[in-house]
């Protein structure tokens, strides 16, 4: 299997549209991550799109054996971990190291977007809106001049659209969702670190 590089690079620019956004909006907010004890690395996220995977892996590969061999140790512990037990349980993302994750530049979508309040649109256009995450709650905001969202939506529809090709060029089917750890365990991309 080979990189499907021109859908790739899409989403790398999907990935630094969200980025932008979210520094933008954390910068109005005066919001940061630092010092947070509720550190966001311990919630399980499922990932949809074989793009993020890829993308993910990507970077993942770009390491050296040695780090790749702890990360995937990490792994198999977190899937035993979460094995048969309610996903609300914390457990630390195998990706994160001191508090940082060592993927942090190919880090998917919702690690990207969590954090700060959002608005969402269906098909219709109709937008539901969500606050953000417990650190952004407790702001006192209010000698702001408004409430401002990060609208998701957006970056949903863009993901959509290059994966869409993504499966095309791959002929890959409809992607399960998957934890970052399930992500390094899978044999569906077992190929990519060979490109």
């Amino acid at each position: 299997m080979s990189y499907p590089k021109q859908q790739i690079k899409r989403i790398q620019e999907i990935y630094e549209a969200i980025d932008l956004s979210y520094q933008s909006a954390a910068l109005y907010y005066n919001f940061s991550c630092n010092g947070c004890i509720d550190n966001c690395c311990s919630t399980r996220f499922f990932h949809y799109t074989h793009g993020e995977a890829i993308y993910l892996l990507q970077g993942f590969y770009s390491l050296d054996s040695i780090k790749r061999a702890a990360i995937i140790e990490l792994a198999v512990r977190y899937e035993e971990f979460y094995s048969g037990k309610d996903q609300d349980m914390p457990f630390m993302c195998p990706l994160n190291s001191q508090g940082l994750c060592v993927l942090y530049k190919w880090r998917p979508m919702i690690c990207r977007l969590h954090g700060l309040p959002y608005e969402t649109q269906d098909i219709n256009l109709i937008a539901s809106f969500h606050g953000g995450c417990e650190r952004f709650m407790s702001l006192d905001i209010q000698g702001l001049p408004g409430y401002r969202t990060l609208n998701r939506s957006i970056y949903y529809r863009e993901m959509a659209k290059a994966e869409a090709e993504i499966r095309k060029t791959l002929n890959m089917p409809a992607p399960q969702p998957r934890t970052v750890s399930s992500i390094l365990l899978t044999d569906l991309y077992k190929d990519l670190g060979n490109d």
